[in-house]
């Protein structure tokens, strides 16, 4: 099978955690709602979502005070959330 785009699977997931909408209400823009939520616990369970936010911090901290809480608090429950 075709590995879907990454930039395409990330937009996806971030479409997820800005609108708080259900994985299986995913635009299909963003491809197979599957694949988004089956990447974004992948990375979430290796680590990746925070190795990534860690580089920003460190490269600009003050980017940090973009990131608001609800968004973060997103993340938590979309992770545990059932497909």
């Amino acid at each position: 099978a075709r590995r879907e785009d990454d930039r395409r699977i990330v937009n996806g997931i971030f479409y997820v955690l800005r609108t708080g909408s259900p994985w299986r209400d995913l635009p299909d823009r963003y491809g197979p709602y599957t694949t988004v939520y089956n990447r974004f616990n992948r990375w979430a369970k290796k680590g990746v979502w925070l190795r990534m936010f860690e580089a920003l911090a460190e490269r600009s901290p003050q980017s940090l005070q973009l990131i608001d809480s609800s968004i973060a608090a997103r993340i938590k429950i979309v992770s545990h959330s059932v497909v």
